[in-house]
This record gives C-alpha cells, structure tokens and sequence, in this order.
C-alpha cells in the first residue's frame, strides 16, 4: 500500500497507439454507451462516429458522416439508439445504431454543430448549438423538427411554451450568443438549460418558457 500524502499512479488497462488504423486521426469525444458500459463511443476529424468494446478495443461498428464531429450524445432514458452528433456540417446528424444507418438530419442551424444534448426526461427532445450563435430545440418525431431557437434578448419567453415545443409559437429569429455556442447541459429535471460561448458568456435559459434569466456569472 502506499503512504498517506503520497501520489498514486494510476496505469491504463489497455491504450491504442496513435499510429493505429482504429485511431489514426484527432478524437474530439469519447462516451460510455448509457446502458452498456463495455462498449464506448467515439468521434473526431476522421469523420467517423465509432462503437468499440472497453474489453477488445476493437470497433464493432463505424459510420461515416463525411465531415468532422465534434460532439456526439446519447439519450440516458430512450427506446431508441440514435446518437446525435454535431459535425461542420450545419445540420444535427442521428445515427441509428440498431439499423446500422445513419436516420435522418436536422435542418436548421446555417454554421457547425459544435454541440448536442438529449433532454434528461424526454427521448424526443435535443438541443443544439452552433457556430451560428444559436440554440436550437428540435423534436424528433415531428416531421418539421425545429421547435425553434433561444433569443438571449428575450428575459420573458414565448406564452404556452413548455420546452417540448407544445402549443408554443416557433421562433426562428434570435441568438444565444455573440458568437459560437461551443456548449449546453440540461438540469437533471429538464426546466432550465444552461449554455456558454466563444463571447465568454454562460447563460441559463428558463425552459418553461423558452426565456434568458438573465443570470450574470461574468466573462
């Protein structure tokens, strides 16, 4: 054992070398899959969003989204397999790993997708940011997914908005940020999102109503 106060080593089980054909080019994100932690998900500017074994370290399966991927999610509550994954390309690219194809994309956002997120309660419901300055809802299952963007200069929101999209008016106009969203998390009971940017900004939008709460945590 080692004495209190001295540093601990910690050796990895197993590691890919950088040469290899399975990792060859930069990895922007790597993930557990949510209900299987021998298996793991990654992506980067191979283009490629991969599922590997943490046993084998060999890729059981790849899909090609022809452009950089900087950011793949996984939905913790679905059915479904899809993986969100933002890439240059401005729109939000599902992948579904039960049929092996990549389902269908997102149209809305016009600059790259630097970041996705699953709504911790609802299996249909993503966020997204871009390089474009917005955020934008989408709802999975309805034909025109776009439930709308986030307006950082609205601080009183869109009567009858519910964060799902339902009885709300969509609003296509507005940013999140001045400049690109490079990230977003969701509070564990869905009710606010949280967002920050290249402007140096972290904003918390209440999506009860879609609103800026205008929390000030500084540049």
């Amino acid at each position: 054992g080692t004495a209190p106060g001295e540093p601990i080593a910690h050796l990895p089980l197993s590691h890919t070398a950088r040469t290899s054909t399975t990792a060859s080019l930069g990895i922007n994100h790597v993930s557990y899959f949510p209900f299987d932690s021998l298996a793991f998900l990654t992506s980067g500017y191979d283009h490629h969003l991969k599922i590997f074994s943490s046993e084998t370290l060999q890729a059981s399966g790849k899909f090609d989204l022809g452009s950089t991927i900087y950011k793949h999610a996984t939905s913790n509550v679905a059915s479904h397999l899809l993986v969100a994954c933002g890439s240059q390309h401005p729109a939000v690219r599902l992948v579904d790993l039960q049929s092996g194809a990549s389902a269908h994309s997102l149209a809305g956002h016009s600059g790259s997708v630097l970041t996705v997120e699953w709504h911790p309660k609802n299996e249909n419901i993503l966020a997204s940011g871009a390089t474009d300055g917005s955020v934008r809802l989408w709802d999975i299952r309805r034909s025109a997914s776009s439930l709308g963007v986030l307006d950082m200069d609205d601080s009183i929101g869109i009567a009858g908005y519910d964060g799902k999209g339902t009885g709300a008016r969509r609003r296509e106009r507005g940013r999140a940020h001045v400049g690109a969203v490079n990230g977003i998390t969701w509070t564990d009971d869905g009710k606010y999102l949280v967002s920050s940017g290249t402007d140096e900004r972290m904003r918390v939008w209440d999506m009860a109503t879609g609103a800026n709460t205008l929390a000030n945590f500084g540049p």
